[in-house]
Formats: structure tokens, C-alpha cells, sequence
């Protein structure tokens, strides 16, 4: 009975985590929904950096975290992939900021609405 009940605990904390990682990735993936609008509609360099610099480190945190419509490996590896693209897009869009060109960087910037697009209907 004894060990009947550590499988059962082993089993429900297993449940758990998975149930918490889940949410987190929903959770960041919002958090990077608004983000990313911020981003777009940034006034001046110091925002459009800023908001810069938390989307990415959004996206790198979700980038490991499976999330629960993704169900293989062959689809966590695309998914990774595409947050890889999106990562890369805001590393440019940083470049063109750092550069004081905010309206490229903008510009540069809304191409991660069409990444999130192409990656959602494959993903989500």
C-alpha cells in the first residue's frame, strides 16, 4: 500500500508541473502579446528599447517550455524553431534602435506579428 501511495504522489506532482509549465507558457505568451504592441507603438528609443529588451527575454524564457497543444518532439523542435525567427527579428529590430532609426526598427518590429501568425496556425 505504502508503495501504492508514493507512485500515486510521484504521479500527482508530475500532473502538476506539467499543469503549471502549461500556464506559464500561455501566461508569457500574452505577456509578449502586449509587448510586442508596445513595442510597435513605442514613442522614442528609450521605450522601443525597453519594451525591446522584455520581449526578448520573454521569448527565450518560452523558447524551452513546451507548450500543451504541442503533443512530439518533431513539433517542439518547429516550435523552437520559431521562436528562434521571432528572436531573431527583435535582436534586428534592436540593432536598427540602437542605430537611432526607430521608424526601421518599428517597421522591422511588425514583421513579429506575421511570425506569430505563421507559427500560431501551426502550433497553437
Amino acid at each position: 500500500m505504502s508503495k501504492l501511495k508514493q507512485l500515486l504522489s510521484v504521479a500527482i506532482i508530475g500532473l502538476a508541473v506539467t499543469t503549471v509549465s502549461n500556464a506559464n507558457v500561455r501566461a508569457e505568451m500574452n505577456q509578449m502579446k502586449g509587448v510586442a504592441s508596445a513595442l510597435t507603438n513605442a514613442n522614442d528609443l528609450a521605450a522601443f528599447q525597453k519594451a525591446a529588451k522584455e520581449l526578448r527575454d520573454l521569448a527565450v524564457q518560452s523558447t524551452d517550455k513546451k507548450p500543451s497543444s504541442i503533443d512530439n518532439d518533431t513539433d517542439f523542435r518547429g516550435y523552437q524553431e520559431g521562436m528562434k525567427e521571432f528572436i531573431a527579428v527583435i535582436d534586428e529590430a534592436e540593432r536598427l534602435a540602437q542605430e537611432g532609426n526607430l521608424a526601421a526598427a518599428k517597421t522591422t518590429a511588425k514583421k513579429l506579428f506575421d511570425l506569430r501568425n505563421e507559427y500560431h496556425k501551426k502550433y497553437k
